[in-house]
Formats: C-alpha cells, structure tokens, sequence
C-alpha cells in the first residue's frame, strides 16, 4: 500500500531523510518510553508524552529543537506513526494501547524503505514483572562479571593469597611435584590454584569447559575452594548469584514452555528472539524436546519467522545403513522361494526382515548357487552309484593309487559328492561358525586333489 504524502515526510523526520530534517536520535527508547508507560498507567494525554520525550532525550534537546522545533512536535510524530502501525490509536484527547500491540513481541514501528532507512526499526516492550526480573537478572550479572574478574591472574582471587602458603608449596616442589592441575576455564579466570600459580607460574593447568560463563566460573571456583574458609561475604554473594541464577533458569524455562504452546508455528530463532534471548537458545530446543517426550506437543513444527515466512527445517538425521546381516529366517524364507521358483522381491523382504536391499540380494545370489550345486550332485549321483564300487556315506581313499586308476577315481568322487551334500545342507541351515566351514572346505580341496592325481596316473 503507497504511503500518503504526510506519511513520507512523518517517516522521513523520523529518520533524518532530507535537509534540514531530524535523525540521529534514539528513537527505539522513545518508542519503549511511550508504550511502557501505556502499559503501565493506561492511557495518557499527548502533554504527559510530551514530557517523557523531554526527560529521555533530554541530551538530545538541541537536536530536536533543530529538526522539530518542540517537545510537542516530535511527540506527534511518534505517536501518530505508532498510529498508523496500529500498536496505539487515540481516542478522547488520550493515547491507549491498540489492538496490534502485544507484549513481548517485536513491534515493527518505522519499516525499512529501499533508498531511505536501509532497516527497519522496531521495539519490544515487556509488562512490569517481566522487566523486574530482566533487571534483576542484568544486575546479578554485572555482579558475578565484577567477582570473576578477581578471578584472573592479576587478581585478588575469591579469598586472600597466604605468602606463607604459597612458600610451603613451593618448597615442597622438589619432593612433592606438581601433584594437582590448577583449574582455568577459556577466559582465563583461575578457577582453583591461585597459590600454585603463584609458587609456579609455569604450574600444570587444566581447563574446565563447563565453566563457559561468570556465573559457571564462580560455581565451579566456590565448589573448588570449599574445603578452605572463604571470607563470610565473599561465600554469601556466590551463594546467592548461584541461587538467583537458577531461580532465573526456572523462570526461563517457563516462560519458553509458555511461548512454544502458545506459538506452535513460530520457529525457535524467533521464539529467543521474541523472548529476549541473543541468537539460538539452546533452551528453547531442549524445552521443545521435553514438551514433545511429555506428549504435550505432537511434533517441532515451529518453521515459521516473526515476518511470516517459513524458516529451514532441522538438518534431517544423517541415515544409518541398514544392517547387512542375515537371519535365519531370511535364508530359509529365500531358499523356499529359490525351490519353488518364485520370484524375489528385494525391496519386500528388506523391510520385512530390517535388512538392506543388497543384503537381500546377496542371499539370493547365494541362494541360487547352492541349489544349482545341489542340482548338479543330484543328477550325478545315479551314475557315480552305479560305477561306484565304494559303499556310502564316506569312503576311504587307499593310501596309493593302485594299478587300476578306477576305484580311487570313484572314491574321491563320492567323498567329494558326499562332503559337498554335507555343506549344501549346512548352508541351507544355520550357517556354521568360520572355524568349522574352514575344516570342511579344506577337507573338500584335499579331496579334491586326490582325485586330480589319481586321473593324471
């Protein structure tokens, strides 16, 4: 939809387009100022917003008397673009609250234009409660970022270095070694071993990789150092930042089952983002796992971004082969239909036996040639019985050949016969162990070559 002509100019005040025009003021914070405070108190006069602006951008007062020339005029600017974004409307000489605003979203209020603002500019706005509880949580990071700094080298530590210590340790060195790593995490902080480090500054270090932030530094420092006495307050601050953290992982937790129920198209990047988290919240994917492994939600179908569109799906897991072994079921159930002459569908029996195709194929291949060895034995057992002057099952071969070349010929022919009939059966069962088929192929090649000489006499 093109915009009216006092809507350009409107937006490009508020932007700092063209000469003499405004710009380069903070205008997010006023945005926030001006919903916090209808969220807060309920409606208000353009006179009451008008004061606000003033002691916001009160550093800025020149500026806005360049480009506005009051208080007032730059205040109708914001709300009546905020306006006509739908987050309020006016009604009665006051502002409220409009039907597009919700809290906790970003809220698009000046939209990016090709040539002009090359981004769009929006705000997200929380009720009380929630920023009580951002301010607090800013503030108890501010407070374990200034005791993990104590934490580095040059640092005092959690409790006080003894000289007297750090002499005991390093007479010691000689008779006792390095008997313990000193604990660092990847920012460098001394988790535990601030007097190894100073008896040796070259001592043994070993890094924590779970002590990827201040607040995991101090965890993993308090639980080092508690078989020594740390100063009562020092004890007492860490107890309480670890206390506050967890209650604030809680809330967290919370208030992501809360958005991913209430929002179940909405992807995972713009649930963190909505909720006020910098980049991809590990805790959003691992809130959705649990709401899908309580059955609360039937699947992650939360594909779509804040602007509507469909974002990338998960990388699909990388496929496992199927496995390639064959059962005993599967060999019997080929072998059936190698015999009656039926066809083999590979595709079928893989799924029904949880095999790979080419497993299927490889026991038919094998399925056929045993049955046309069979076959052939078969059909050469009536003349070899005939000729044959050797009872069955197994003959025995003379320990040398005689005059009459025949009879060893024979024996060796049905010794293999029978050998060969021995394995067919075998492998139309359960296939034999490695060491037994062995024996039996190597029985059938000295057969074999019995036969062989006994011909070349």
């Amino acid at each position: 939809m093109e915009m009216s002509r006092a809507e350009t100019e409107r937006l490009d005040r508020l932007t700092g387009a063209g000469e003499g025009s405004g710009g380069g003021l903070p205008l997010p914070d006023l945005f926030s100022a001006f919903l916090v405070e209808l969220l807060d108190n309920g409606p208000a006069t353009t006179a009451k917003l008008a004061a606000i602006a003033a002691d916001k951008l009160e550093f800025k007062t020149s500026r806005v008397m360049e480009a506005w020339g009051s208080w007032a005029a730059l205040t109708d600017d914001v709300l009546w673009q905020m306006h006509a974004r739908g987050i309020i409307r006016h009604s009665a000489e006051t502002w409220e609250l409009g039907r597009r605003f919700a809290a906790g979203k970003r809220l698009v209020m000046v939209p990016k234009r090709p040539g002009m603002n090359r981004n769009a500019i929006g705000v997200t706005v929380y009720g009380r409660d929630e920023r009580d509880r951002r301010e607090e949580a800013a503030e108890a990071q501010m407070t374990a970022t200034e005791m993990a700094g104590k934490l580095y080298p040059g640092g005092p530590g959690i409790r006080p270095v003894s000289r007297g210590q750090v002499e005991q340790i390093r007479e010691s060195l000689p008779s006792a070694g390095h008997l313990y790593p000193v604990l660092v995490d990847r920012h460098g902080h001394i988790l535990d071993g601030k007097h190894r480090k100073a008896a040796d500054p070259d001592w043994p270090e070993k890094l924590i990789r779970s002590a990827d932030d201040d607040l995991a530094a101090l965890a993993v420092a308090r639980a080092a150092n508690s078989g020594q006495p740390l100063p009562p307050k020092v004890a007492a601050m860490i107890d309480k930042l670890l206390g506050d953290s967890r209650a604030v992982q809680d809330a967290q937790r919370e208030r992501i089952r809360a958005a991913l129920l209430e929002n179940p198209e909405l992807s995972h990047n713009a649930i963190s983002k909505r909720l006020g988290y910098s980049g991809p919240s590990r805790q959003v994917n691992e809130t959705c796992a649990e709401l899908i492994s309580l059955g609360l939600i039937s699947g992650c179908g939360h594909r779509m971004t804040e602007d509507g569109k469909q974002a990338p799906g998960p990388k699909p897991p990388a496929r496992r082969a199927p496995p390639s072994k064959v059962t005993p079921a599967l060999r019997d159930e080929i072998a059936g239909l190698v015999d009656d002459g039926k066809p083999v569908s590979r595709t079928g029996l893989a799924a029904k036996h949880g095999v790979g195709e080419s497993a299927v194929q490889d026991e038919h291949i094998r399925a056929k040639a045993r049955a046309e060895a069979l076959a052939e034995v078969q059909a050469s057992a009536p003349a070899s019985a005939e000729r044959s002057t050797q009872p069955e099952p197994t003959p025995e071969l003379p320990s040398a050949p005689g005059t009459d070349d025949t009879p060893d010929v024979l024996a060796a022919i049905a010794t293999l016969r029978h050998d060969m009939k021995k394995m067919l059966d075998c492998w139309n069962g359960q296939s034999p162990d490695r060491e037994t088929e062995l024996q039996r192929w190597q029985h059938i090649r000295a057969m074999a070559d019995r036969a062989i000489a006994a011909l070349r006499i």
